[in-house]
């Protein structure tokens, strides 16, 4: 009986963690797909100065949650995207 009580709380403590980590990663990527598009509105319009400070703060947003990503996202994804951050 013990176990069973052990391995529903490790199971429930995982669910919690889990939904966490979800509503993590759609708050990180709406607020990097807000940026993008943002930046690509600056493009479109010309307004290249707006454009640049925006992908800054971009890159400055990605750097500081990129460390907190790599928690519970595949590395080499993570490479992927800062490799394209680069190009920018």
């Amino acid at each position: 009986m013990k176990n069973i009580v052990i391995s529903l709380l490790i199971f429930a403590i995982m669910v919690i963690n889990i939904a966490f980590s979800l509503k993590y990663l759609n708050k990180v990527s709406d607020d990097l797909r807000r940026l993008n598009d943002e930046i690509e509105q600056y493009i479109t319009d010309n307004d290249w100065d707006k454009a640049y400070k925006s992908s800054i703060d971009f890159k400055e947003k990605w750097k500081n949650y990129s460390e907190k990503l790599k928690l519970f996202v595949d590395h080499q994804e993570m490479d992927n995207i800062e490799i394209e951050l680069w190009k920018l």
